[in-house]
């Protein structure tokens, strides 16, 4: 038993021609075609269908609903100017689905590979979204995005966690013995930890050490003003002095090649485009960058792991095989990215892939794809995929920019907003 449409495992030494070829190097092979599908809507199954179809080599098959549905909305094609616009939609599409009564656990993002998850994370942490990451690690949970936040946060207020983890990263010198010093003093003098490393010399540090500490703190007090300085962005500047301390260095020395070193800084400077982002929305102001932290820190309500978690389902094409989900967002598809530029050799395997995510889909199907793209830090036009195009103009819907308020919800905001009002004049009266 196996289905050759989903077979999307070519890299890891799948071959597809163990099924297509079953019936001819057995005799009297029985070939039975399951295609009652359990799972989708009719509307989704016609997108489905219309997409393996331009597959030449696979057992002919088409699926068929079983379940009548008294709401079978059209698969979307949701169109954003950038990146950075579909992260934060999507975001904000998640909350329009809970409040249709979705559940979080309901609801996936799926995309073709983990860069793509970033901007969609840091949205979903602002709105105070709870989400949890399949088949990779989480932006969030990166050694460098932790570094980076420890950064700023000690920069903002010191404090003892983050601390203990930029002291010595990268390598200044302070190792394990200066580390018991600073320890034995805040016991001592029960003090916290961050207040005893500033009396390093009452604590018996050497000199060398003790001086490398005092340049962090000075290093420290002077970020959030170096971040904030004109003409660069923010996030630009945040690169610049992640590089002037030697961690870009660090993080070079620590991959385990140049690719990976590449990769692991692309992520770092969407850390910077993400920050970027926030303090457009606001001021550059201490108060914004305050606010930033504040609104990426991980919070214990967002990472407690328990089983029974209401959470987003964030996760890549290959990791979402054999799950199911009332609502599917299938991001960034695009050329050079589904099908992937370096990874997708194979067309008719990429194409799997797609048709995958898209059947992963039970009531409500969003496909996203964006104008503009950045690459290699440019901005250039990005196109829509080959297999978007592919999908017959009826079958689908298209939606560019962020949802419209319908005329109903601006009536039941506006009815909200007066009775408000009318609470604040009687209290005022």
């Amino acid at each position: 038993m196996g289905d050759d449409d989903q077979s999307i495992y070519g890299w890891r030494g799948a071959c597809i021609k163990n099924i297509l070829d079953f019936p001819k190097s057995y005799e009297n092979c029985k070939v039975v075609r399951l295609e009652q599908n359990y799972r989708s809507s009719p509307a989704i199954l016609a997108v489905a269908n219309s997409i393996i179809d331009k597959n030449h080599e696979r057992h002919k098959k088409i699926l068929k609903p079983s379940k009548k549905l008294t709401e079978n909305k059209l698969p979307q094609i949701l169109v954003f100017e950038n990146e950075t616009e579909e992260g934060e939609q999507i975001a904000s599409e998640v909350q329009h689905f809970q409040k249709l009564g979705f559940k979080n656990r309901e609801i996936a993002i799926l995309y073709r590979s983990n860069g793509q998850g970033p901007i969609v994370e840091a949205e979903l942490r602002k709105m105070q979204v709870p989400y949890s990451m399949t088949g990779g690690t989480a932006f969030f949970d990166r050694k460098e995005t932790r570094d980076i936040l420890a950064y700023l946060k000690c920069a903002l207020k010191p404090n003892e966690i983050g601390l203990r983890r930029i002291l010595n990263t990268p390598p200044r010198g302070i190792g394990d013995k200066s580390l018991e010093c600073l320890e034995h003093l805040a016991e001592k003098k029960n003090i916290p930890f961050w207040k005893s490393a500033l009396e390093w010399q009452e604590a018996g540090v050497e000199d060398k050490a003790g001086q490398a500490i005092e340049k962090l703190f000075l290093t420290l007090k002077q970020l959030p003003e170096q971040l904030l300085s004109i003409p660069k962005s923010p996030g630009e500047n945040l690169c610049d002095f992640l590089v002037s301390i030697g961690y870009k260095n660090h993080v070079e020395k620590l991959a385990s090649n140049a690719l990976v070193a590449h990769n692991k800084w692309k992520l770092i400077e969407i850390f910077g485009r993400i920050l970027d982002r926030f303090i457009e929305k606001g001021s550059r102001s201490l108060t914004t960058l305050k606010d930033f932290v504040d609104a990426m820190e991980l919070r214990d309500t967002l990472n407690e792991e328990k089983e029974d978690e209401d959470r987003v389902q964030l996760m890549t094409l290959h990791a979402c095989k054999g799950l199911e989900f009332p609502v599917v967002f299938l991001m960034g598809v695009e050329e050079d990215i589904l099908p992937h530029k370096t990874l997708g050799s194979d067309i008719s395997e990429e194409r799997r892939l797609f048709y995958v995510g898209v059947t992963r889909a039970q009531q409500h199907l969003m496909m996203s794809r964006v104008q503009k793209r950045q690459r290699h830090g440019k901005t250039v036009d990005s196109a829509p995929s080959r297999f978007l195009i592919e999908i017959p103009k009826n079958l689908v819907e298209e939606r560019i920019g962020p949802r419209t308020i319908s005329r109903e919800s601006r009536r039941a905001m506006l009815d909200e907003l007066y009775k408000k009002l009318d609470n604040l004049n009687s209290l005022t009266s």
